[in-house]
């Protein structure tokens, strides 16, 4: 009964938040799961180990530097491709 209330006012809580702090949010979750499974600070795409001065700025971090501009500049392209339609 405790739990169903306390999950009743942390949806509460969720609702209230904005996209971003929802994002922010699930990004801490998904980073405490990582540390959990053993798998954080590794690359989730090429799955080499993330820099420690990456992950001391952004430890909530999924991406080493190099995959993460490659995926910036993807990004990037799309919105000009888009534009230009």
């Amino acid at each position: 009964m405790q739990e169903h209330a306390q999950e009743e006012r942390d949806t509460r809580v969720l609702e209230r938040l904005d996209e971003r702090q929802q994002s922010r949010l699930r990004d801490v979750d998904d980073a405490l799961a990582r540390i959990e499974a053993g798998t954080h600070g590794v690359c989730a795409n090429c799955a080499r180990a993330i820099d420690e001065a990456r992950l001391s700025a952004n430890p909530t971090a999924t991406l080493c530097v190099d995959c993460a501009a490659e995926a910036g500049s993807r990004r990037r392209e799309r919105r000009r491709s888009a534009r230009i339609r």
